[in-house]
């Protein structure tokens, strides 16, 4: 029981954190449905890739529908892949490459998109890694 509290307290702050940066119905100027291509950095790292965002839907309450195509890239990871999220307040966008993706292929992106370009950061997901041992 103290799990399941435990567990469900961690996801309500989450929830609030992210509504609380989440942009308000109408504060924020949405970017048009449309193409845009730019180089991104990789957050706390070296890395850089060219990606192309198709941005396929903005609804009124800031959800973004999208498919994103990064390069240099694995072969499974280089095709248009599907992705979704959230304006923020300062009119840039949460972007997550998840649902739909082959494994090893999940990122993050905290984009601004304007003027058929694209900038910001990337961050990479890795699932399913396990922690090195500890050598005694």
């Amino acid at each position: 029981m103290i799990r399941f509290a435990t567990v469900l307290f961690l996801f309500m702050s989450f929830a609030a954190g992210a509504a609380e940066r989440a942009a308000a119905p109408g504060t924020v100027p949405l970017p048009p449905p449309g193409e845009y291509a730019g180089k991104l950095q990789e957050e706390g790292g070296s890395g850089t890739a060219d990606v192309k965002l198709s941005i396929r839907d903005v609804t009124k309450d800031g959800r973004v529908t999208a498919h994103v195509q990064a390069s240099p890239a694995r072969i499974a990871c280089g095709k248009p892949l599907p992705a979704s999220g959230i304006m923020l307040n300062d009119g840039s966008m949460k972007l997550e490459v998840d649902a739909g993706a082959p494994d090893g292929c999940e990122r993050v992106y905290n984009v601004k998109a304007a003027g058929g370009t694209v900038s910001g950061t990337y961050i990479e997901v890795v699932k399913g890694m396990k922690p090195k041992a500890a050598t005694k």
